[in-house]
């Protein structure tokens, strides 16, 4: 982002051009960005990773991995399913990661919405998945008793 202002110091910028310099950056940071897209197991815990931000779930905090009804189903055509985390006092979280395709997102009538960002999979996709990170939890399970 500094190196574009430091070329229009120079050279003064038509206005179109201004905006399409900044237009690339932008678009150039989102692409980059979009490399680092995914769920990440580590020491630490799981980290479920969007465009825009990033969530971490340490393992303490994590007592099973469930596929539940996702809170956006109704904007979706086919039963939506989402990742859910059960943790050890009980309660519930979810996940961006949703069991749908991305084409399947259905459009209300009359206003435009759309739904909550997310990461979605398809189904085999999010099956793999749910079987790693469960794998993962059994695993250190096991080591930690």
């Amino acid at each position: 982002m500094v190196g574009v202002p430091l070329v229009f110091l120079r050279h003064p910028p038509e206005p179109v051009q201004a905006v399409t310099a900044c237009g690339a950056v932008v678009l150039l940071l989102l692409g980059v960005r979009m490399r680092f897209v995914g769920v990440f197991v580590n020491d630490q815990g799981v980290k479920f990773s969007l465009t825009m931000n990033d969530e971490i779930v340490p393992w303490a905090q994590i007592a099973a991995f469930e596929p539940r009804r996702a809170t956006i189903a109704q904007w979706l055509f086919e039963p939506g399913l989402s990742l859910w985390i059960l943790a050890p006092d009980g309660s519930v979280r979810e996940t961006p990661l949703i069991r749908s395709s991305v084409w399947m997102i259905k459009q209300r009538m009359g206003r435009r919405t759309t739904p909550a960002p997310g990461f979605y999979l398809a189904e085999p996709a999010f099956d793999e998945v749910l079987r790693r990170l469960r794998q993962e939890l059994a695993e250190r399970s096991t080591a930690a008793d």
